[in-house]
């Protein structure tokens, strides 16, 4: 769902006084707003980056740990609390979600496509069915990359809208009556889930077929919004955060009144698990989640898909946003925002986390994994809003700045990823023509930057995005306005 996010201090100072958007979805609006960086959510995710000047560097100070370890304080575990939503979906509980047989689709990845490739096409377009001017974000391709979802933001709410890649047309529009609608495709990458407030308030989870677009309703919570979804491995369970539309609408994030419903796909059976937001289920068929401890605080949990069993994992001292797992799920990576930058990372089967690094040229950021979880990819700045980025080997502590050559004071780094098959990070850069907003994306390797394509009207809105055999390459670019009239954004898919 959701693409990365500068921390949680960040997010607060830029935030709305009235309207707090779960990190990992919500916050692109905000970033759009500003014309500035997001990454996803999630999703996800995404927040807003201030413009700065992408020096060339190479290392830069930073000290790393990778012995020193942080085990939660005390053990508390509250129960789930007090809540409107509880109950109120008429549900029956769940039997544990244990995996079984994985189902799974058989993607050979190779090379991933870039739009400088010679057997490359790039078409920008605004195939919507909703007929309004739309800024895309989130794309999430199937397992064969035949199908792409992307969530469409307009004006206060949302469209989840499926599309066919190969002919860029509409099949399906779920319509949303809030500014996010978490997505994502079950392990096989065939079947999607999207979780949408209804026109009266109801929150609505359906799975969506990606061969034939058909919709299947399977559970409802009244007054409720969601806080991120995951499927469990063998595809028959589906977590999902819940709270109530009252406690959505604060200025900060209130994890104490998101609760965590396991629903059956069976047949809609929901379980309540524990209190919290972003839940991930794991390997084995537990579900991790962000939390809060008796006293308030907040921490990573781990839960049984029934609920009878609870384990605190990681005591936080500051807010991390949205879930950041490694591929194999077994390592969690976020930062804790201070005077430097600091990167922790804490094993999903053990209590207790481990400082990787201190980034002395950042006090706020969020991470992102490398495609082979050995390193991290950290984007950060100080307040005055310097946008940076570096990689940290995992093991080792390194920290080494990632060189951003010939990009000028006014243009902004926004979204960025690693290229999948490792031969690089494509970042996505805001600048100006004018007095238009535009964006490119632009490959960072080997110390060169490389644009891949020219500009393309609205800021960047979601982060590069390939599907899983590498084929094909997803940027969203926001809606616009210029000279009084409003630009419709742009989904741009390369595809070899």
């Amino acid at each position: 769902m959701t693409d990365g996010a500068p921390g949680p201090a960040a997010r607060r100072r830029r935030a709305s006084r009235r309207l707090w958007i779960p990190a990992a979805l919500g916050a692109i609006a905000l970033a759009v707003a500003l014309g500035v960086d997001v990454a996803q959510s999630k999703v996800e995710a995404a927040d807003a980056v201030a413009a700065a000047q992408p020096d060339a560097g190479g290392h830069v100070a930073a000290s790393s740990a990778p012995v020193e370890t942080s085990a939660a304080p005390d053990v508390d575990d509250p129960a789930l609390a007090t809540s409107s939503i509880l109950g109120s979906a008429d549900a029956v509980a769940a039997d544990a979600c244990l995996p079984t047989e994985v189902p799974t689709t058989t993607v050979e990845a190779g090379r991933s496509v870039l739009p400088t490739d010679a057997d490359a096409t790039t078409e920008a377009s605004d195939p919507s069915q909703t007929g309004l001017d739309v800024t895309y974000a989130g794309p999430q391709f199937s397992a064969d990359g035949k199908r792409l979802f992307s969530l469409l933001r307009h004006d206060g709410s949302s469209t989840a809208e499926l599309f066919s890649t190969p002919t860029v047309t509409s099949m399906v529009a779920l319509g949303s009556d809030w500014v996010s609608a978490p997505v994502e495709w079950d392990p096989a990458g065939a079947t999607a889930a999207v979780a949408r407030r209804m026109n009266d308030g109801t929150l609505e989870l359906v799975t969506v077929d990606g061969q034939s677009g058909a919709v299947s309703f399977l559970a409802k919570f009244p007054a409720a919004v969601a806080g991120g979804l995951s499927w469990s491995d063998d595809g028959a369970c589906i977590a999902l955060a819940v709270t109530d539309d009252l406690s959505a609408a604060t200025d900060e994030p209130r994890y104490q009144d998101y609760e965590i419903a396991v629903v059956r796909v069976a047949d809609g059976a929901t379980t309540w698990i524990g209190t919290g937001a972003y839940p991930r289920f794991l390997p084995d068929g537990d579900v991790m989640y962000l939390g809060p401890r008796a006293s308030g605080r907040l921490a990573y949990w781990r839960a049984s898909s029934d609920g009878t069993e609870r384990t605190l994992l990681t005591a936080l001292s500051t807010d991390p946003g949205s879930t950041r797992l490694s591929s194999d799920r077994e390592a969690v990576a976020y930062v804790v925002e201070g005077e430097s930058l600091e990167v922790r990372v804490a094993d999903t089967g053990a209590r207790g986390s481990r400082l990787v690094a201190r980034i002395d040229g950042a006090s706020w950021g969020y991470v992102k994994w490398m495609a082979d979880d050995s390193s991290l990819l950290v984007t950060g700045a100080q307040p005055s809003g310097r946008p940076r980025l570096w990689t940290i080997d995992i093991e080792s502590g390194d920290v080494t700045r990632v060189k951003t050559p010939g990009l000028t004071r006014q243009e902004r780094l926004s979204y960025a990823a690693p290229v999948p098959d490792g031969s690089g990070v494509v970042v996505m850069v805001n600048s100006t023509r004018g007095d238009a907003p535009v964006s490119r994306p632009v490959l960072l390797s080997g110390g060169d930057a490389v644009d891949l394509t020219r500009p393309v009207a609205g800021w960047a809105s979601c982060a590069p995005t390939w599907a899983p055999d590498g084929d094909t390459l997803a940027t969203c670019h926001a809606r616009s306005t210029v000279d009084g009239e409003t630009v419709p954004g742009s989904l741009v898919l390369t595809r070899r």
